[in-house]
């Protein structure tokens, strides 16, 4: 089984000596592509993956000391679970792991369907690499469309290397 090609981005700042002010702004971009297999009994789906990452981190001005910035090639793995609890509870779990930037990402779900046109559930997730250790909690939307689904996240989120705050996402899946 193909996992299809992720891409993804956004923004972050973190504190440092490097530059005025003790900020440095960034912008990240990342992509992977793993293929894996996936076990299935009964409610419980089991999903292993393995492949290749590369992340892009573009800082708004030099810093020295942090070893993200440029582009950066490495391994990638992922292992998801999945339990349908009953028809309209479902519970899920990842760990995940790359090289490229030392991350190491924990996450978990429970959410409810509704009805047939939205799922709402609570998150949370923790992680880690070389510059910060944070955590997050919230609330997700999912709406499914034409075998696709989009997700609208937001929450709160702690942070050993910057300021605590809110968080917000928003995700597209869709198959091939």
């Amino acid at each position: 089984m193909n996992r299809p090609p992720i891409a993804g981005g956004g923004g972050y700042r973190y504190r440092t000596s490097a530059v005025p002010g003790g900020w440095n702004s960034a912008t990240k971009i990342e992509g992977e592509v793993l293929a894996g297999w996936q076990f299935l009994r009964g409610p419980h789906a089991l999903a292993l993956y393995g492949g290749v990452n590369v992340t892009e981190n573009r800082l708004d001005q030099p810093d020295p000391y942090n070893r993200d910035q440029g582009t950066q090639f490495g391994i990638k793995g992922v292992a998801e679970w999945f339990y349908r609890i009953d028809d309209n509870w479902i519970g899920t779990t990842s760990l995940g792991g790359s090289t490229a930037d030392g991350t190491a990402v924990a996450r978990a779900s429970l959410s409810r369907r509704v009805d047939a046109r939205f799922s709402l559930g609570a998150e949370a997730q923790a992680s880690t690499d070389w510059l910060e250790q944070n955590a997050g909690a919230g609330l997700f939307l999912d709406v499914p469309f034409a075998d696709r689904q989009w997700r609208v996240a937001g929450g709160w989120r702690w942070s050993s290397d910057s300021d605590n705050g809110p968080y917000g996402t928003l995700s597209y899946y869709a198959p091939f």
